[in-house]
């Protein structure tokens, strides 16, 4: 109907949609942290330390910026 004709109104309802969603993942994410706040911070810790890792020895060129 009119979204479709009034480029305002898809630019409106997509504003509006984007904003649910990141609401809606900030309250996951608070309600998760809350629950299983210790568990989550050695997850998150141990996955950027093995994406590092990782990345260091996949691309060799990313060493010497890492360490130097």
């Amino acid at each position: 109907g009119a979204a479709m004709i009034s480029p305002c109104m898809r630019f409106t309802f997509m504003l509006l949609l984007v904003f649910v969603l990141i609401l809606e993942l900030s309250t996951a994410g608070l309600v998760w942290k809350h629950a299983y706040g210790e568990l989550f911070l050695i997850f998150l810790s141990d996955f950027i330390k093995e994406q590092i890792c990782r990345g260091i020895l996949e691309i060799r060129d990313s060493f010497r910026f890492v360490f130097s």
